[in-house]
């Protein structure tokens, strides 16, 4: 798509392509579009430049810091307005229709408009010949709308449609087709009320006859479906995928995330690895890699390490509820509530080892009442390389398919 689009160049343009033309400048590279206007005009098209700012961020790389491009949007509906004004003879708009689409002969899907006064928006996918009793709700990732990073939540709703499940695929406030909340700002990514936004969707599934549930999420959408987990006993499993923070400090600033592998500290389990190989070591020696700094990461999570074992020796002795700490407690509450759980991450996640920190102590108990860590080697924080997509579907529908089989 890339090569393709770089082959574009309307200064090569033989005819007219239409009477009239409005050209936008991109305000970061002003006058660049110069040749482009003199030759629409040369092929006589009517053309009008209309300055407006707003292409630098539209285009920034990451969804979160990305802003629509207000100006540039207005810019355009005035020169419409201006040239086509709805006359009396105009056409009526076009209704909104909630048919459903067909993807294939196996998936069918529709919109579906739920929470407080329908404002929400999701996409719902379904099997063809009819579901059974399972929804899931699959939530948004970070500021990437409901669609998912490369696609993965399309890929995966419809996986697990096509196995006979319903599956709602939401934009939380703020995000994608949702406004924000009344008050609110868009892309707030850990903003408690969105807790409320899953629930609403497993309301929103329960009203089309679903009766068990399962929510699930990558990296914020991780964060969303554990704590509606915690607040919905109506959710009976979760699948948290490369969850960033189980814990958020309201005001506290989101930073990026690195997706690509290099760009942050990485597990433990990485570094054992690299430890092992001469060319690491050669490296260290010639000051390409940042030595300190790993050694005093990997200084911290040996301590937090200590913790986990000196949990998992007190509750030998039966002093465990009295050195846990609050994360265990609330995926010990899961499991009483036999909520099962599935963490899944990259095999160079530096939250396998808060894992081990947190639940080290605990992982042989939680682990024979429904939690299970997997992890997927060779790939990134979203998961974004296809193959890697397809084994993470492989494990998430292999997943929830024994909690369908499941005694409710």
């Amino acid at each position: 798509t890339i090569a393709a689009l770089e082959r574009l160049d309307l200064r090569t343009l033989d005819t007219k392509p239409a009477q009239r033309a409005i050209v936008v400048p991109r305000d970061d590279l002003p006058g660049r579009e110069a040749r482009i206007v003199e030759r629409l005009r040369a092929l006589g098209t009517e053309v009008e430049v209309e300055p407006a700012k707003g292409w630098a961020m539209l285009a920034a790389d990451d969804p979160y810091v990305a802003d629509v491009p207000v100006n540039i949007w207005g810019a355009v509906t005035s020169w419409f307005e201006g040239r086509y004004a709805r006359g009396a003879n105009a056409r009526p708009p076009r209704a909104q229709s909630s048919a459903e689409v067909h993807v294939d002969e196996r998936v069918v899907e529709s919109v579906v408009r739920y929470g407080p006064d329908a404002r929400l928006f999701a996409i719902l996918s379904e099997p063809h010949d009819g579901a059974d009793d399972l929804g899931v709700v699959l939530v948004n990732t970070g500021a990437n709308p409901r669609v998912g990073p490369n696609r993965f939540n399309v890929a995966l709703a419809r996986r697990l449609a096509s196995e006979g499940h319903g599956v709602l695929r939401i934009d939380l406030a703020g995000i994608g087709d949702s406004p924000p909340k009344e008050g609110g700002t868009e892309n707030d990514l850990y903003a408690s009320h969105s807790i409320d936004d899953v629930r609403a969707g497993v309301d929103a599934l329960a009203a089309r006859g679903y009766r068990r549930f399962v929510a699930m999420g990558l990296c914020s959408g991780a964060y969303m479906s554990f704590h509606a987990a915690l607040a919905d006993e109506r959710i009976g499993a979760a699948v948290l995928m490369n969850p960033p923070v189980f814990e958020w400090t309201p005001g506290r600033k989101v930073e990026r995330i690195p997706t690509r592998r290099g760009d942050s500290f990485r597990s433990m389990r990485y570094y054992k690895r690299r430890a092992l190989r001469l060319e690491t070591w050669t490296r260290a020696l010639r000051g390409d890699v940042q030595a300190r700094a790993i050694a005093a990461v990997i200084g911290s999570r040996l301590a937090s390490h200590g913790k986990g074992l000196v949990q998992r020796g007190a509750l030998r002795l039966g002093l465990g509820d009295k050195l846990l700490d609050d994360l265990a407690r609330k995926f010990i509450s899961l499991a009483r509530r036999n909520t099962r759980v599935l963490l899944l991450f990259n095999d160079e996640e530096p939250m396998l080892d808060e894992i081990d920190r947190h639940l080290g102590g605990v992982s042989d108990w939680l682990s024979a009442r429904g939690l299970e860590i997997a992890t997927v080697g060779d790939t990134d924080h979203v998961f974004a390389p296809v193959w890697s997509q397809e084994h993470v579907a492989d494990r998430v529908a292999e997943f929830v398919e024994r909690f369908a089989e499941s005694k409710p």
